[in-house]
């Protein structure tokens, strides 16, 4: 923020000032996309700690869609962040000249100013991303995958498996003892299951390879963050109630699988049958959904959906992510699934 003051920029989400002390500093904080639009920026500016300019424009380019509702009103620009937006020492002043110059880009005498005061980084810092380009790009790349699926017929998120995945990349990892592997897709260093292990708990942080079943994610959110099996609901007992398809008095436990519609609502109603007739039992939804959109295949709902549906009836649910790019096929989640339902259950 101080960096912004200096540059003689205005923070689009600011809060209004009612001191004449300077804010606290405070932690960054994970903001939806509908706060960034709500804003209303004139100027973007990623600079990402750690990551070069090169990186950063290839993630400002990654995330072309979710800026495309900033496209037509705001110019979006990628920093090197690691070198002058980050970094504590003399470089922080080429930063607020950077900063002053995607903030004035389109005023000459301000910016022939900045030049004046020769304060410039050595090399390019920063650059314009042009999001319009890659959408235009994304969608003759969409028309043309639509075509070739016509084509060819097109199957579900259960069928979106390859061979060189992340998760091949993760069980060498593993094989060798290693803590960390790159990621094939983005060059990111991720945490084994070998690292998380050495640790001995879960975090918390929702991690990719998470031994513990992320019990210790924990809030609203917690369908948003996994990426491996996890309970996103727990039946609760009622002492004076009938505590249909309660875990802890059951020794048998049933699995069913629950897309969240009709179906499976009418599947629910057989069931609750069959434990009044037949004997009681506990219950386990099983939900597979996609974990870059959150949604349940074939329904095309959320998976917050099906948690309300799962608190609103009082059954235990597990969230199963499929993962797009990691090379594991479908069963080998499920198998994961019903893993994480036995250990929950232990």
């Amino acid at each position: 923020r101080q960096m912004m003051e200096y540059a003689g920029a205005e923070m689009a989400r600011s809060q209004p000032e009612t001191s004449s002390q300077p804010p606290p500093s405070v932690k960054s904080k994970q903001l939806p996309w509908k706060d960034v639009y709500d804003s209303q920026p004139d100027v973007v500016v990623v600079g990402c700690c750690g990551f070069d300019l090169q990186r950063n424009v290839k993630d400002t380019l990654a995330h072309a869609e979710s800026l495309a509702p900033l496209a037509d009103t705001a110019t979006v620009f990628a920093c090197d962040g690691n070198a002058y937006l980050t970094q504590p020492g003399p470089q922080l002043l080429v930063g607020v000249a950077i900063l002053a110059q995607c903030a004035y880009h389109n005023q000459p005498k301000v910016l022939q100013s900045i030049a004046e005061t020769n304060i410039i980084a050595p090399s390019k810092g920063f650059e314009v991303v042009d999001i319009q380009s890659r959408l235009a790009m994304d969608k003759t790349r969409a028309k043309v995958d639509d075509d070739l699926a016509s084509a060819v017929g097109i199957g579900d998120i259960e069928d979106n498996v390859g061979a060189k995945g992340f998760a091949e990349r993760h069980k060498d990892a593993c094989e060798r003892g290693e803590d960390f592997y790159d990621d094939p897709e983005t060059g990111y260093k991720v945490f084994t299951e070998v690292a998380h292990k050495k640790r001995g708990y879960c975090c918390g942080s929702g991690c990719r390879h998470c031994p513990y079943n992320h019990q210790n994610v924990a809030g609203k959110n917690k369908a948003q963050k996994i990426q491996q099996p996890a309970i996103l609901y727990e039946h609760q007992d009622d002492i004076d109630g009938e505590n249909l398809f309660s875990l802890s008095q059951n020794d048998k436990v049933k699995v069913m699988f629950n897309s969240g519609g009709k179906d499976s609502f009418l599947t629910i109603r057989a069931l609750a049958r069959s434990h009044r007739e037949e004997g009681p039992f506990g219950l386990v939804l099983l939900t597979t959904f996609d974990a870059t959109s959150r949604n349940i295949a074939h329904q095309n709902i959320p998976i917050d959906d099906v948690i309300r549906q799962a608190r609103h009836l009082n059954i235990t649910l597990l969230g199963v992510p499929l993962r797009r790019g990691s090379g594991e096929r479908y069963s080998s989640r499920i198998e994961k699934g019903v893993a994480a339902v036995q250990q929950y259950l232990l």
